[in-house]
């Protein structure tokens, strides 16, 4: 549309779009591969509850540098550079399930 000004020149043009109504809103943003490993999934669950490495090396019994090394990798992976992108990611690729806490990665993308 377009919108005159007092002169009565061009001023502006408005386009208005409207998405397709086929499409779900509720649809997953990626297929559900079996992307992350069973250790990873764990990994990325205690990075996303804000467990230290440190916490979580012991409670899954890794080394310190062990949770650095998966962590280094997923960053890779998901083409971010810190962890809080790394878990801002999961949640919207729809690896984390919705409404829970803490937060657990879905079996669908967990390769055991």
């Amino acid at each position: 549309m377009a919108v005159q000004g007092d002169a009565g020149q061009l001023k502006t043009i408005v386009v208005l779009v409207a998405p397709d109504k086929g499409e779900d809103d509720r649809r997953v943003l990626i297929s559900p591969n079996k992307i992350l490993t069973e250790i990873n999934a764990k990994i990325l669950e205690g990075v996303a509850t804000g467990v230290p490495t440190v916490q979580l090396a012991a409670k899954l019994y890794l080394s310190r540098q062990g949770i650095e090394y998966h962590v280094s990798n997923m960053l890779r992976q998901f083409k971010v550079p810190n962890r809080a992108a790394l878990v801002s990611k999961a949640y919207s690729m729809g690896l984390f399930g919705v409404g829970s806490w803490p937060p657990k990665v879905l079996n669908e993308y967990v390769r055991r």
